[in-house]
């Protein structure tokens, strides 16, 4: 009834033996190489208030404005069970939607 077949059973019609379209491991020769992310500049500053509950604060970096931060900016979640004023951390600016400086990443420093 059926017939055994060296493509059912793994023969050269497969690829596998055919250097030219064996499986493939890795990525494509031809798949185009993806750009590396962006390296963020981080700039030290120092917590100048920070109410947790309403999840935002504002970090004051020297020579330039508060910045405000929301809660989504931190680095992870454990960061909000010990930030206190006067905490250094390490921030990256950005601007809000309204076109304000805010930190858009926030890391408390050691």
């Amino acid at each position: 009834m059926f017939i055994n077949s060296p493509t059912h059973n793994g023969g050269p019609e497969t690829g596998e033996s055919l250097p030219e379209i064996g499986p493939s491991i890795a990525t494509s020769p031809r798949a185009p190489r993806k750009a590396a992310a962006p390296r963020r500049q981080l700039l030290p500053g120092v917590i100048c208030s920070y109410f947790p509950e309403k999840a935002f604060g504002f970090v004051k970096v020297r020579d330039l404005p508060d910045h405000f931060f929301h809660i989504s900016a931190l680095s992870d979640d454990s960061d909000t069970l010990y930030m206190t004023a006067g905490d250094r951390v390490q921030i990256e600016v950005g601007t809000d939607k309204n076109g304000r400086p805010c930190a858009t990443f926030v890391k408390l420093v050691d």
